[in-house]
């Protein structure tokens, strides 16, 4: 996977996670985090 298609993923699951329970979004954040290291 490219750069710009982790960043593209990582924005997606941030997306996703604004619209979550906290315990979620702070599980899909982490894993953004993650995909962009």
């Amino acid at each position: 996977m490219t750069t710009q298609q982790l960043s593209a993923q990582a924005a997606e699951l941030r997306r996703q996670a604004a619209s979550c329970p906290l315990f979620v979004a702070t599980m899909l954040i982490e894993r953004a985090e993650e995909l962009e290291r």
